[in-house]
């Protein structure tokens, strides 16, 4: 239970607790669905944080879309551009998509005057 670690000035409205627990990692998509629909049932979950994955945050959307199509969702590290579309209304990340990513990029690279580039890519929504 989380709430126990904060100090007196806690932020929460009193009677809220805050509690986090894990779910076993795998890249399995019908085992990410079913771990979030499992979490989407369960009594008071009011939201979700992870996965990392762009691929797996995509299952995990997908599952919400099913069980608890207004529960929050969002990723510290989920990047794929794929994740703003209007299917995945209640997902938010901690980062940029890979599209504004790329735009920094290339305005850096313009700034240092790069002529050419090598790219490297995945097939997937992102390993």
């Amino acid at each position: 239970d989380l709430s126990d670690n904060l100090d007196g000035d806690s932020p929460l409205p009193r009677g809220v607790r805050l509690v986090c627990k894990s779910y076993p990692v795998t890249v399995d998509e019908a085992q990410i669905k079913a771990t979030a629909q499992q979490a989407a049932e369960a009594r008071n979950v009011v939201g979700i944080v992870g996965p990392v994955r762009s691929a797996a945050s995509l299952a995990v959307s997908d599952a919400l879309r099913g069980v608890a199509p207004a529960m929050a969702h969002v990723s510290p590290s989920s990047t794929s551009p794929a994740l703003v579309q209007p299917a995945h209304a209640n997902f938010f990340r901690t980062v940029p998509s890979d599209l504004e990513q790329a735009k920094a990029a290339t305005a850096m690279m313009k700034t240092f005057g790069c002529t050419a580039v090598a790219l490297v890519a995945t097939t997937d929504a992102y390993a």
